[in-house]
C-alpha cells in the first residue's frame, strides 16, 4: 500500500481534530479525557490568518521532515532537529533497553496511584515506552483500569491499548466496541459507553489489524444519532488499515464518499481516511467532492486536505481545481487549504527535465506571494512556498528574496511571526540577527515561541543565551517555556538540559516544577531520564508527576511509528480531524 512520506504540510494536523473519539465536532472541542495529555495551547487571541492553527498542527511533522532534507543537521527524534555543527552535543538515543527498564516501575505507579490526571498521563506514557516483552505487563494493567470509576480513565485506557499496539489487546477493544457481555465485564457495568466505545474503534484503527474491518463496518450500517460519535472514529480507524490488497476498504470508503453518513461530522472524515489509507484511485472520486460548489463546505476542505495527501502533478484535473478554488472560492479556510495541498502535492512529485507539470503550481505560488488573489493569503503562500521550496531547491532564493520584505512590512505580530516560520524553513540564516532582534523586543508567549523556533530553526546561536535564560526565569510562562525549549533543543540542548536539573534541584511550588518538566520534555534529553523518574514516584504534587510522565514518554520512539504519520491531518482544527489526539501520546 502507498504510504505517504512527505510532511503533512500543506501536520499535521493542526490536523486536526475534535480532539477525542467523543467528539469529532467541527470546532474542536477537547474531551477531559484527553486534555491533560495536550500541550497548553498557545494560540493568539486575535489575528486574521489563523496559520498558526496549521503550524501547531503540522510543526512536528514539517520539521521531522524538514531536518532530513536540510544540509548540516543531524535530526534526532519526532520534531527535534538538533544543529549538529562541530559545536553542540547531540543527546544520544535513548536505547531500547533503558525504555523496558522504565516500564516496571511506570506501571507500578500507574496500579497504585489514584489520581485520574496521573493515570491519564501514565497510560500514554507507558504505551509509548513499552516493547517487546513489556508490552504484556502494560497491557494488563491498562485492561484493569478499563473498570475504573472514572469516564475519563476508562476512554484513557482504552485509547492507550491502541497506542501501546499490543495485538492481544484486539479482542478486549472489540468486546468495547461492540458493547457486548465481555465488554461489559471488561468495565464492570451493564454498558460500555459511547466515550469508550469510540475510543476503542479508533485504537482498533491504530492496531492496523486487516480483521477489524467488518466490525469497523457494522457501527457505519447503524443509522443512529447515538452512534454518530462512534462511526466519525470507525471511518477514520478504517483509512489507519495498514495493509489493503484486495481493495476492500478502498471500496467500503469510496462507497461511504458517494452516499455520505447523514451526520456531517461522520461525512467529513471519510475524505481524510482515503487520504491516510494512501490509495491513488482515490483522487478522482475526491476531486469529484472538491468540484461540487453545492456540496457540504467542511466535506469539500477535507477533500482539499486528502489530495493534499494522495495526489501528483500529474493528476491535472486535481491540480487545476486546487488551484482555481485558491483565486476563486468564497470560503477562507477552503483557499488555504488549497494553497498546502498544491505545495503538498509539487513536492512530492519528481521533476521531469523539462519540469512543465510543476509550472502551474509555481505560477501560482509565486503570484499569491507578489500579488495574492485574497488579502488573508500573504501567510499562507508564504508557508506554501516554504514547504513546496524544501523539495525544489532552485525556489529557496527566489522564495527568500519575496517573503523578506513581507516580513519588514508587516505591523501584525501574527502575520509577522508566520512569514519568521516561513523564512526558517527555507534556513534564511543571513536574516537570523533581525530576527534575534525582534525577539527581544516580543513578549507574548506565542509570538516569542514562535520566533524563537524560528531561530532554534536557523541555528542561531547568539540566541541560546537569551533563551535559556527567559526560559528559567520564574515570570514566563509554561507555554513560553515549552516553545523556548522546542527551539534550544533545536540549538543542541544538553547545556539547557543542565541548566533545567540545576533549577529543578531548588525545588519551588508545584506549578513551577511541572512547568519545568514540560519543558524539559521537548528536549528529549536522555541524561534526565533519572530524575523525571524520581519525580513521577516522589514528587508530593499530581501536576508535576504527570507532567513528568509525559515527558517520559516522550523519549520513546513509538511515535516515529504510524500512530503520528496516520492521525496527523494537513490543515487546523476546522477541517474536523482528530491531530490532538495524536498530541495525547506525544
Amino acid at each position: 500500500m502507498q504510504q505517504t512520506t512527505l510532511p503533512h504540510g500543506g501536520k499535521l494536523l493542526l490536523v486536526a481534530l475534535s480532539a477525542v473519539a467523543l467528539s469529532l465536532a467541527f470546532t474542536p472541542a477537547i474531551t477531559p479525557a484527553v486534555e491533560p495529555a495536550i500541550e497548553p495551547a498557545i494560540e493568539p487571541a486575535y489575528g486574521s490568518s489563523n496559520w498558526w492553527r496549521w503550524w501547531g498542527t503540522n510543526r512536528e511533522a514539517l520539521l521531522h521532515h524538514w531536518g532530513q532534507k536540510t544540509p548540516g543537521r543531524t535530526f534526532v527524534g519526532w520534531g527535534d532537529a538538533v544543529v549538529s555543527r562541530g559545536r553542540h552535543a547531540i543527546p544520544p538515543p535513548m536505547s531500547p533497553e533503558r525504555m523496558r527498564r522504565l516500564v516496571p516501575d511506570l506501571v507500578k505507579v500507574l496500579e497504585k496511584t489514584d489520581e485520574t490526571n496521573l493515570r491519564m498521563r501514565l497510560s500514554y506514557a507507558v504505551g509509548r515506552i513499552a516493547d517487546g516483552e513489556a508490552t504484556t505487563a502494560a497491557r494488563l494493567a491498562m485492561e484493569k483500569l478499563l473498570s475504573d470509576s472514572s469516564q475519563d480513565v476508562r476512554s484513557t485506557m482504552t485509547m492507550a491499548l491502541g497506542i501501546l499496539g499490543d495485538r492481544a489487546a484486539q479482542k478486549t477493544l472489540l468486546a468495547l466496541l461492540r458493547d457486548d457481555d465481555k465488554g461489559h465485564i471488561a468495565v464492570r457495568q451493564s454498558r460500555v459507553s459511547d466515550g469508550v466505545r469510540a475510543h476503542a474503534a479508533l485504537a482498533l484503527g491504530l492496531l492496523g489489524a486487516e480483521d477489524v474491518v467488518e466490525d469497523l463496518v457494522a457501527v457505519l450500517e447503524r443509522d443512529d444519532p447515538g452512534e454518530w460519535p462512534i462511526q466519525a472514529n470507525a471511518i477514520l480507524a478504517l483509512g489507519l488499515v495498514r495493509e489493503d490488497p484486495q481493495g476492500e476498504v478502498l471500496r467500503i470508503l469510496l462507497d461511504v464518499l458517494e452516499n455520505p453518513p447523514r451526520d456531517d461530522r461522520s461525512a467529513l472524515q471519510v475524505p481524510i481516511a482515503l487520504g491516510k489509507l494512501g490509495n491513488h484511485a482515490a483522487v478522482k472520486p475526491l476531486t469529484a467532492v472538491l468540484l461540487d460548489d453545492k456540496g457540504e463546505r467542511t466535506r469539500r476542505q477535507s477533500a482539499a486536505i486528502a489530495l493534499g495527501q494522495l495526489a501528483t502533478c500529474y493528476d491535472e484535473a486535481a491540480v487545476n481545481a486546487l488551484i482555481d478554488l485558491i483565486a476563486e472560492a468564497a470560503e477562507d479556510n477552503l483557499r488555504h487549504f488549497a494553497l498546502m495541498s498544491i505545495a503538498q502535492i509539487g513536492g512530492r512529485t519528481p521533476r521531469s527535465p523539462q519540469a512543465w507539470e510543476h509550472t502551474p503550481i509555481e505560477e501560482r505560488l509565486l503570484a499569491e506571494i507578489r500579488k495574492p488573489s485574497h488579502k488573508d493569503h500573504g501567510v499562507w503562500a508564504a508557508l506554501a512556498l516554504a514547504v513546496y521550496a524544501i523539495e525544489h531547491r532552485h525556489l529557496v532564493p527566489v522564495a527568500i528574496q519575496e517573503i523578506i520584505p513581507l516580513y519588514e512590512s508587516e505591523g501584525d505580530p501574527d502575520e509577522k511571526c508566520g512569514f519568521a516560520v516561513a523564512l526558517a524553513l527555507l534556513e534564511a540564516e543571513e536574516y537570523g540577527d533581525v530576527l534575534f532582534e525582534d525577539l527581544e523586543d516580543l513578549t507574548e508567549d506565542f509570538f516569542r515561541g514562535t520566533v524563537a523556533l524560528s531561530l532554534g530553526m536557523l541555528g542561531h546561536e547568539d540566541a541560546r543565551e537569551f533563551m535559556t535564560d527567559r526560559m528559567l526565569d520564574k515570570s514566563t510562562t509554561s507555554g513560553q517555556r515549552i516553545s523556548l525549549n522546542r527551539a534550544l533543543a533545536l540549538l543542541g540542548g544538553r547545556i539547557t538540559t543542565l541548566a533545567i536539573l540545576g533549577e529543578w534541584k531548588t525545588g519551588g511550588d508545584a506549578r513551577r516544577r511541572e512547568s519545568l518538566a514540560a519543558g524539559l520534555a521537548r528536549l528529549r534529553d536522555p541524561w534526565a531520564i533519572d530524575r523525571m523518574l524520581a519525580m513521577v514516584i516522589d514528587d508530593g504534587a499530581t501536576a508535576p508527576r504527570a507532567e513528568a510522565a509525559t515527558s517520559l514518554g516522550l523519549l520513546a520512539d513509538k511515535h516515529l511509528l504510524r500512530f503520528h504519520e496516520a492521525l496527523i491531518a494537513n490543515t487546523h482544527p476546522d477541517a474536523g480531524v482528530p491531530a490532538r489526539l495524536s498530541f495525547a501520546s506525544y
